[in-house]
């Protein structure tokens, strides 16, 4: 049974060092199933308001890595962490996916160096 995932203010303390003006990042948080950390990589750098994430490489890498759960992360430079169309048709693409495989993703934190907007806090996950 899966213990109770950190919150995403947690997460956002580990990744806003990450955090970069010029262009978008997108990082997953790869958990075990006692939901501890067990690495995080990034899997896309964009431009300043895009990042291409190829879903077969997040996975791949969580199969890998034995992953039982998932958080997603990006960055938005122009420091608006509210949600694109565009990041929500993501989240919710790669949550079905996800599902498939039996890889759950708990969250998906959007950041700057300063603020974030959690996908689990207002109800989008």
């Amino acid at each position: 049974m899966m213990s109770i995932s950190p919150c995403a203010s947690f997460y956002f303390l580990l990744l806003r060092h990450l955090f970069q003006k010029s262009n978008e990042s997108f990082w997953v948080i790869y958990l075990d199933s006692a939901l501890e950390f067990i690495a995080i990589q990034r899997m896309a750098t964009g431009q300043p308001n895009f990042c291409l994430v190829k879903p077969q490489k997040i996975f791949k890498s969580a199969l890998l890595l034995d992953a039982q759960a998932l958080v997603l992360a990006h960055n938005h430079p122009s420091l608006n962490v509210q949600p694109t169309p565009a990041d929500i048709r993501m989240t919710q693409q790669l949550i079905k996916k996800g599902h498939l495989l039996q890889l759950p993703i708990l969250d998906h934190i959007i950041f700057t160096d300063k603020n974030y907007f959690s996908f689990k806090e207002n109800n989008l996950i």
